[in-house]
């Protein structure tokens, strides 16, 4: 994913933003890492047979979070163009 990033910043930065920006969502809902060990916060229920967890990763939190800082401006005016 790091190498699509990459290639795509140097052909369109827009496209690369975003991009980035969905593999930070993906990775704080702990669908993806980074890194070999994770640190993740969160609780759950366990029903039965089975369990519904929430768990947040700290690492990718903090770069979405870093992302966020940056991109500020293009995201609130993303949000207020499109209505969200």
């Amino acid at each position: 994913m790091t190498s699509v990033i990459l290639i795509t910043y140097f052909i369109n930065t827009k496209v690369s933003n975003i991009i980035l920006g969905v593999t930070l969502i993906l990775g704080v809902v702990n669908l993806i890492t980074f890194t070999p060990t994770t640190v993740t916060i969160g609780g759950g229920i366990s029903l039965a047979n089975s369990e519904f967890t929430i768990a947040l990763q700290l690492f990718s939190l903090i770069a979405a979070i870093s992302f966020y800082y940056v991109h500020r401006k293009a995201i609130i005016n993303w949000i207020n163009k499109d209505g969200l």
